[in-house]
């Protein structure tokens, strides 16, 4: 190809601006510009919805950006179509695959079988690689190096078999933009991946490969900063190029049966767990780069980092907390913060365990007037009955907003197996709140974060929601955990599964899930059950009054009372009836088996309140999260402040 300029670059085609070129010294829309010292970076931000309207319709084949590699000074965009794609070589169709979309991800052979992979994707676009010269191989733990399925290793150790065979040992890192990885896609970045089993439980860290395997050695620089601070261009002139960097690790569930697949042999991973940490400073190379005349450490502390992201008012472990020391007991009272609040089952769970409110949002009236009822008497609590984009446009102007704990949970209803018979203009609206998620971490810059989402968030048919989710986390420099939770195991009487987010902020320890409270194992207190939950309800006119409660024309098959309930919605639920099988439940039992407790001041119909009811996180459930966030927040404070 005659105008090829540097690798992964395509020269201009003509001298008429494209729809994506700068034109007047100005950036293209829909990018967003970065400043680090001299250096301003451009970076793509084309519209999700496009894409998710693209993938829905079949399409893969978006349009192809590549930006020239001549300098940031002098960068130029061009769109390209088919037409084009005749023009490139080998190499710079590789590209393409791999770097050249944000819409496109790389596949690479299962970690599990490396030993028995075939040589696949090689990435040779960075110049300093060199092949291995394998006669002449010392034993030199420490060394990265390029396998040949496209993955790459940090050696740590190195060892003969019986067989005389040679293996090397270590950390393996695959590219950000592999798919199964489900995080925004990224030029020279990798992650050290690991698995977890099916019990949940991280496998070893290290893996073994044979020697055979490699192919070029290369340059790997662990890190825990940020890539706007500490990437290759911050380098000094010759460099660029030369360094991939790994701030990342990803814990992946295991492969399961694909039960869609006619071939009950092909293994998915369902994603049903799993893990995306930023490196700690043990994790990382302690390694000095000169930039501008400065010394830059590949690693730094803590403190720094949190300062870095809440910035100096709110660096310190006080942050919006109050601290109060006595008897040389710490005892913090951490701000909280209730995104899509509802009617307050989050927040009644959150106050419970010691949490202090400072901000609730919905944009059900209702709901807002039922949290108004329960939450008023909070000193500086802000209770906005307004959607979700008014508030960030309010809390950008202010640091009112900036909480220790944020909890989101945005309409679950699109992602719900419930949703049989959607309702498109409705559900485009609650998917349209996700998109949020991204404002509402740089709004409210929460140390951790918690997010409920209906179990149903994770089936294939949601996956690019899914990944979107997680890459507003990442791209945020959030580490986070996610898992399907059945509720029963925490009190709560119904069979009622979630998705739970649970992410730490930049400088922040990732906090891992509370273990069950309730169960059947040795230890644990019996599973709640449908009779105890609402044996002793107190009569009321609007609540509970049996003689008004809806009875069936034919009784239903009797439910046993000592087990769970089904999943409560806010049409009520599938097979959730009173287990007689003769009526319906009373608002009063629905929210008892939501776990609300008495007398809670529930606003507007019968509709309204059950929909509230439907939409809670149980009180139970939040309560028992909470509380030990804040333990595990307390724990790590209390050891960072003593030193």
């Amino acid at each position: 190809m005659s105008n090829k300029v540097k690798h992964g670059a395509i020269a201009k085609r003509s001298s008429t601006p494209g729809p994506g070129s700068r034109s007047n010294g100005h950036p293209p829309p829909n990018r967003k510009q970065v400043r680090f010292g001299d250096v301003t970076i451009q970076t793509n931000a084309r519209p999700f919805m496009e894409l998710i309207n693209n993938e829905q319709a079949g399409s893969r084949q978006q349009p192809l950006v590549i930006m020239d590699d001549e300098g940031l000074d002098n960068e130029d965009l061009h769109m390209l179509d088919d037409e084009d794609l005749h023009m490139l070589d080998d190499e710079d169709l590789h590209m393409l695959k791999v770097y050249g979309n944000d819409s496109l991800y790389i596949n690479i052979p299962d970690i599990l079988k490396v030993e028995d992979a075939d040589p696949a994707l090689v990435l040779n676009h960075l110049r300093t690689y060199r092949e291995v010269s394998k006669e002449n191989w010392k034993d030199d733990p420490g060394r990265d190096v390029e396998l040949r399925d496209g993955t790459f290793m940090r050696i740590l150790a190195m060892d003969i078999d019986d067989s005389g065979e040679r293996w090397v040992r270590g950390r393996r890192l695959f590219p950000q933009n592999t798919r199964d990885l489900l995080m925004p896609p990224t030029v020279r970045e990798l992650v050290w991946v690991s698995f977890f089993d099916l019990s949940g439980n991280e496998r070893k860290k290290e893996v073994r490969v044979r020697f055979s395997e490699i192919s070029r050695t290369c340059k790997i620089v662990f890190t825990n900063l940020p890539c706007k601070v500490f990437s290759n261009q911050c380098m000094p002139n010759g460099e660029e190029g030369g360094y991939l960097f790994c701030r990342w690790r990803r814990v992946l569930s295991p492969k399961e049966k694909d039960n869609k697949e006619k071939d009950k042999k092909i293994m998915v991973h369902k994603h049903r767990f799993g893990e995306i940490a930023r490196l700690q400073a043990h994790h990382a190379d302690d390694e000095h780069f000169q930039f501008n005349g400065a010394s830059i450490c590949s690693r730094t502390d803590r403190p720094a980092l949190r300062q870095y992201w809440r910035g100096p008012k709110h660096c310190t472990l006080k942050g919006t907390a109050l601290l109060e020391v006595a008897d040389d007991i710490l005892e913090q009272k951490y701000t909280f913060g209730d995104a899509f609040c509802g009617a307050g089952g989050v927040t009644q769970g959150a106050t419970s365990a010691g949490l202090e409110p400072r901000f609730a949002v919905d944009f059900c009236a209702s709901a807002v007037q039922t949290y108004r009822k329960m939450f008023a008497g909070h000193r500086d609590l802000d209770i906005r009955g307004e959607d979700i984009y008014s508030f960030i446009s309010v809390a950008k102007r202010t640091a009112r907003y900036v909480v220790d704990i944020l909890h989101m949970s945005p309409p679950c209803q699109p992602f719900s197996r419930a949703n049989t018979i959607p309702n498109l203009s409705k559900n485009e609206k609650n998917t349209n709140t996700l998109l949020a998620v991204g404002d509402l971490l740089e709004v409210c810059k929460p140390r951790i974060v918690t997010l409920e989402e209906a179990d149903g968030f994770l089936d294939e048919k949601h996956r690019l929601w899914f990944r979107k989710l997680l890459s507003f986390f990442v791209e945020m420099e959030y580490s986070l955990e996610w898992r399907c939770v059945w509720l029963k195991h925490y009190g709560v009487p119904q069979s009622r599964k979630r998705l739970i987010i649970i992410a730490s902020g930049p400088g922040e320890e990732l906090i891992d899930f509370p273990a069950p409270t309730h169960g059947s194992e040795p230890g644990l207190m019996p599973l709640p059950s449908i009779g105890e939950a609402i044996a002793d309800i107190p009569r009321d006119p609007k609540l509970h009054d049996l003689e008004k409660a809806t009875r069936f024309s034919e009784e239903k098959a009797e439910i046993d009372p000592t087990g769970v309930a089904g999943t409560l919605t806010c049409n009520g639920g599938m097979n959730v009836y009173h287990p007689s099988g003769e009526r319906n439940y009373t608002l009063g039992e629905l929210a008892a088996l939501q776990t609300f407790p008495p007398g809670y001041a529930w606003s507007g119909t019968e509709g309204d309140i059950k929909k509230q009811i439907g939409n809670a996180v149980p009180p139970a459930f939040a309560q028992k999260l909470f509380a030990w966030i804040r333990s595990r927040m307390m724990a790590a404070d209390e050891a960072e402040m003593r030193g």
